[in-house]
């Protein structure tokens, strides 16, 4: 027990922790999880190291919420196991999905995903269907989508909007584009009469 006479060497107490670190951390993300958490120690201890380092202590603290917001993020899109790995070395899917949930990142109103698709196969097409059709329920932005792929299309939106060569030629929900006289001409060719 500690007297309420004797003062606590906080350095010492730090140190000590620090030395220990390479003995129980297992990996980066761990790593950062100590850091965040000796960072809140020594705020929590109004010491004035940290407003020396990061010139505030609220710094911390937003650091700290943008990490836990970044994870929740890759975590729903199912890539936070791989959140310390560079982009480049991903499968291809993975690295679609790390676009996206970058671009959550900065909490959007509008999400606008150009081909968000493309190049996927057809299990992470439908694995990337139902993250984008949960990114407005979770995060809030609008979403809105230039595809080619009508089974992603018609498997996520509610309300689609048909070019065909920059002009609008259909409008409605995905039964009405389907059976839309004019889409599928542009998109299926004419019927040809025998």
């Amino acid at each position: 027990m500690i007297s309420k006479n004797k003062k606590i060497n906080y350095g010492l107490i730090f140190l000590v922790i620090m030395m220990f670190i390479p003995f129980i951390v297992k990996n980066e993300y761990q790593l950062r999880v100590i850091n965040m958490a000796l960072l809140y120690s020594i705020v929590a201890l109004s010491i004035n190291l940290l407003e020396i380092v990061l010139n505030s202590k609220s710094n911390c603290f937003k650091e700290i919420k943008a990490y836990a917001e970044a994870h929740e993020i890759l975590r729903y899109f199912k890539i936070d196991d791989v959140a310390f790995e560079l982009a480049s070395n991903l499968p291809y899917g993975k690295q679609r999905k790390v676009e996206i949930a970058r671009a959550l990142s900065s909490q959007p109103k509008l999400l606008f995903l150009d081909e968000p698709s493309a190049g996927m196969n057809t299990k992470e097409t439908g694995e990337l269907m139902e993250l984008i059709r949960g990114v407005k329920d979770k995060f809030g932005p609008a979403v809105v989508v230039i595809e080619h792929n009508m089974q992603l299309v018609m498997g996520i939106f509610d309300r689609i909007l048909v070019l065909n060569f920059g002009e609008k030629i259909a409008e409605g929900t995905p039964k009405e584009i389907q059976n839309n006289k004019l889409v599928i001409e542009a998109y299926l060719g004419e019927e040809e009469e025998e």
